[in-house]
């Protein structure tokens, strides 16, 4: 239940911190995230979710007129890809139509693609297995960028749990900072 209410910036760290991560799960080979939030003390659970892999909810907090646990799973999302490798393998056409079907189920959720183990550099570079150019290939990336909104970050996997559970916490500050949580 989403409640209009401007928070005060004390209230705001209080929800900001209170969130608990989803990992959908189909998700496989997770340790090296989880065990990240294991190390932060941030909670997570898992769940089936509709498209990406990671999203977050706010668990009940009445003290701040949060009366339910409120989900964002269709507000924003993460899709994980471990390599370069499996993200161009969702160039060929079924795996592509696969993950452009999983972009339209999205709607208007804010969606950020994930990349482990590559840099830009990576794709520049054809550090892939793959007969398509550098160029071709960054261009599918953009395209994707500027068709569904979807934000890339290429990142290693000992940081893919900071980077999830940022995204997720400046999302939910920002909205709580305008009064629509």
């Amino acid at each position: 239940m989403l409640v209009k209410r401007i928070y005060s910036p004390s209230e705001i760290k209080k929800i900001t911190d209170s969130l608990v991560i989803l990992i959908d799960t189909r998700e496989k080979k997770v340790n090296h995230i989880t065990n990240y939030f294991d190390r932060e003390n941030i909670r997570y659970e898992s769940m089936k979710l509709d498209y990406a892999d990671f999203s977050f909810y706010v668990p009940r907090f009445p003290v701040l007129g949060i009366i339910q646990d409120v989900y964002f799973d269709k507000k924003i999302a993460i899709e994980r890809k471990a390599n370069l490798d499996e993200l161009v393998g969702n160039l060929t056409k079924d795996d592509g139509a696969r993950l452009e079907r999983e972009l339209i189920r999205s709607g208007s959720a804010k969606l950020s693609l994930m990349i482990e183990n590559a840099s830009l550099f990576d794709v520049i570079t054809k550090k892939y297995m793959t007969n398509y150019s550098p160029v071709k290939f960054l261009k599918w990336i953009k395209r994707i960028e500027s068709k569904y909104g979807v934000t890339t970050d290429f990142v290693s996997p000992v940081h893919s749990g900071v980077n999830i559970y940022c995204t997720m916490q400046q999302y939910l500050g920002e909205i709580s900072e305008r009064g629509i949580l």
